[in-house]
């Protein structure tokens, strides 16, 4: 089974990844037995038009885009296939145990350190989580004058954890699925979520991290508090994450992904 895969325009973070990681087998269009769309519900026509083999896409467009192309033979969502995280970071250092973590950077640094050092959470950037994040910073400075907030305008790296104690996913909608929570999750760190779908399933129904209601400025401002100063029940969910991190795996996504494939091509 040869499988190709298509980038659409506007893909999002989450498909970039995926695509990286379902990569390994990849082959050109001209040689596919089926062809994979990672791109947006919307992705254009021209993508998928002219393909002379099956293909699967990571979302559905409208009912008028078929009138214009063949369905696709199946879709491809956090529903049916599990999501994966890259390799990298499974081998990072606080994954793999060699270093621990405490309660803080500022503990991992030395408690004996003169200099005073801030509190770091930190978030992947994008437009809808911009007040969001605005709007918690305020409230949590009324209660602390030592933490700040990174905002990554590019995807995290395994050699960005060090400077944080704390990951936050403000995602404002259940179709965002950018937050690099389950990144986070393999990585020991602290995490506090929007209570969407994606991320109910990425925690473990909030076993793994600290869950709060989308759009709410003061319960993400009070789980943020938890995460940095509640060692005892940050620790705990670190714990539990770490017990279930497996089901990030990539094997576990190409399991499920050579099944669907297999179905679509009638194998």
């Amino acid at each position: 089974m040869r499988v190709a895969q298509i980038v659409a325009e506007g893909a999002s973070e989450y498909e970039k990844k995926h695509q990286r990681i379902d990569a390994a087998n990849a082959v050109p269009v001209a040689e596919a037995d089926l062809v994979h769309v990672y791109g947006p519900a919307e992705f254009p026509a021209s993508t998928v038009r002219g393909l002379r083999v099956p293909y699967v896409a990571s979302g559905r467009p409208r009912q008028s885009f078929f009138r214009r192309v063949t369905e696709p033979a199946a879709v491809i969502t956090p529903e049916n296939v599990p999501e994966a995280v890259e390799d990298a970071w499974f081998e990072s250092q606080w994954s793999a145990g060699v270093l621990t973590r405490g309660s803080s950077r500022r503990q991992r640094a030395g408690e004996d350190t003169l200099a005073p050092q801030n509190y770091v959470v930190a978030s992947f950037g994008r437009r809808s989580v911009k007040n969001a994040i605005e709007q918690a910073l305020v409230r949590l400075h009324r209660f602390r004058d030592d933490i700040e907030w990174l905002v990554f305008e590019r995807p995290p790296q395994p050699s960005d954890l060090p400077a944080i104690d704390a990951w936050v996913d403000p995602a404002t909608s259940e179709e965002d699925y950018d937050g690099f929570v389950a990144e986070a999750l393999v990585s020991g760190i602290p995490v506090v979520a929007t209570r969407t779908h994606i991320n109910l399933q990425r925690t473990e129904k909030g076993h793994n991290a600290f869950v709060v209601p989308a759009n709410d400025p003061n319960e993400l401002t009070h789980a943020i508090l938890a995460a940095l100063f509640k060692s005892e029940v940050a620790e705990v969910k670190i714990e539990s994450a770490r017990r279930t991190a497996a089901k990030f795996r990539s094997r576990q996504r190409r399991r499920v992904l050579d099944r669907i494939y297999e179905q679509a091509l009638g194998s």
